[in-house]
């Protein structure tokens, strides 16, 4: 069995959490140590004191690399006798390809991850142990996709692939799996809907998520909503083209100012320059709609620095419940997409689709209210 390559035991680096890291190291080098000594299969593995003395190590990691060899079908455990070599078997997994990242390993979420912690958090309560998931990082569409080849063509076992939000890999995807057999799912946007009808699917939808937001800002007796999103992000430019209809439906006018498309780096400094240059010009919105929640934080602190108050002079709602929007001065009002759950709801999917059933689910999104809306006046 080819297993991964080892390295050092690791130090506690920025952003990442030291006891993942360490479980995560130890897990490789017990999988070498399964390669270089080639046990019989229900031969005694070493022990739990063994191995804490031998790679000086707490119990606690010890017990959680042993418990993600378990997982993988390498050894089995017998309470109050030890742990045992598993013998051989068809492995089953569930890959998720998360494009656009490429940490060295999957410790790497556990500390600065951001959303997508909750989501893999889900799926390893969720997963049974004969249909563990694997995760599959690459820097570009171009290494991604041919890592998807290596995985339809080379490994045997793989029970159903699921893709993160990236839909431009799902056209080469489906191809290369359709020949295996094995099914592909997907999470992400309902802007790409379309797309993705030939195969399972778990999605957000984004009419339904600028409407929780608006509705909102409406109730608290806002009018003069602005939108702010990234264009080169698919699921924001759905949240715009959303934005632009609700306001339609509501007979509410639009002021083409209140319209902010940004660059994620110079979101606030843009937000801020746009909120100056109408209020100099007698045109103020009194709220704020943000496609994601990621740049509030800056947002925030540089209209506080002109004068601006949140929620007094002006109310805003973001998406995605991400770790900026809680920890935000103040706290923002969100639409979570709730990843967590829906971690959850993608393995029993994939246990559905490796029986050749396919479905469609709607994640089911809420509305969070902090402090960073309140009503007119």
């Amino acid at each position: 069995m080819k297993r991964r390559k080892t390295q050092g035991r690791p130090g506690r680096q920025p952003g990442t959490d030291a006891s993942s890291l360490r479980h995560a190291w130890l897990g490789r080098e017990l999988e070498a140590e399964l390669d270089r000594t080639k046990p019989s299969p229900h031969a005694p593995f070493l022990s739990e004191t063994i191995i804490r003395t031998r790679y000086d190590v707490s119990l606690q990691t010890v017990r959680r690399a042993l418990l993600d060899l378990e997982r993988q079908g390498l050894v089995y455990r017998i309470p109050s006798r030890g742990t045992f070599v598993a013998p051989p078997r068809k492995r089953r997994r569930l890959l998720l390809f998360i494009p656009r990242m490429a940490p060295t390993d999957r410790s790497w979420i556990s500390g600065s991850g951001g959303e997508i912690a909750f989501f893999l958090n889900a799926l390893d309560r969720a997963a049974a142990p004969d249909l563990p998931f694997e995760l599959v990082f690459e820097a570009s569409r171009e290494s991604l996709l041919a890592r998807c080849e290596e995985v339809a063509y080379g490994q045997p076992g793989v029970s159903a692939v699921v893709v993160f939000r990236d839909y431009t890999v799902l056209d080469a995807l489906a191809v290369a799996l359709k020949e295996k057999g094995v099914p592909l799912l997907f999470y992400g946007s309902s802007a790409q809907r379309e797309r993705v009808s030939g195969i399972s699917s778990l999605l957000y939808d984004e009419g339904r998520v600028t409407r929780l937001a608006l509705e909102h800002l409406h109730q608290l007796g806002h009018r003069r909503i602005g939108c702010v999103w990234v264009p080169e992000q698919h699921a924001q430019a759905a949240r715009h083209e959303a934005w632009r209809a609700w306001m339609a439906e509501k007979k509410l006018a639009i002021d083409p100012d209140w319209e902010v498309p940004v660059a994620f780096p110079t979101a606030a400094d843009t937000v801020a320059f746009r909120d100056g240059e109408l209020r100099r010009q007698g045109r103020a919105w009194t709220a704020l709609y943000a496609a994601a929640d990621q740049y509030l934080p800056q947002v925030f602190r540089i209209l506080r620095a002109q004068g601006r108050s949140i929620p007094g002079d002006l109310s805003v709602v973001g998406v995605d419940n991400s770790a900026a929007g809680v920890w935000s001065d103040p706290p923002a009002t969100v639409i979570d997409l709730p990843l967590d759950a829906d971690g959850r709801r993608i393995v029993e999917l994939a246990a559905l689709a490796v029986k050749g059933e396919r479905f469609s689910w709607e994640s089911a999104v809420t509305l969070v209210v902090r402090e960073s809306t309140h009503s007119v006046g």
